[in-house]
C-alpha cells in the first residue's frame, strides 16, 4: 500500500492561548483599552508613539518635539510591546 503522508509542525512554546481575531490596525484608544484591562494601569498616547518609534512602526522627523517628552517607563513600554505583538503588529521577542 502506498499512500501520501502529511506533517505540520508548530512551535507552540510561546502560545498564551490569546490572539487578536481581526487584521485591521488598532486605534491608540483600543491598544489603552487593552493595557489597562490586562495590568490595571493607564499609559498616554506618547508613550505609545514613543514605543512604535523605537519599533519602526512610525517615522518621522518630530526629533525637536520629541526630545521634551519624558522617556517610557521599562513596564510600561513592556506593556506595550506585548500588546502590539498580541494585535499582531510587531512579532515577538
Amino acid at each position: 500500500m502506498y499512500g501520501t503522508w502529511f506533517a505540520l509542525v508548530v512551535n507552540a512554546d510561546d502560545y498564551e492561548g490569546e490572539f487578536y481575531p481581526e487584521t485591521k490596525v488598532p486605534t491608540y484608544q483600543e491598544i489603552r483599552a487593552w493595557i489597562k484591562k490586562k495590568y490595571g494601569f493607564n499609559v498616554n498616547s506618547a508613550s505609545i508613539s514613543q514605543t512604535k518609534r523605537k519599533y519602526g512602526l512610525i517615522t518621522d522627523s518630530g526629533d525637536i518635539e520629541r526630545r521634551y517628552i519624558q522617556k517610557v517607563k521599562p513596564e510600561k513600554e513592556a506593556a506595550i510591546h506585548e500588546t502590539l505583538v498580541w494585535f499582531g503588529i510587531i512579532k515577538g521577542k
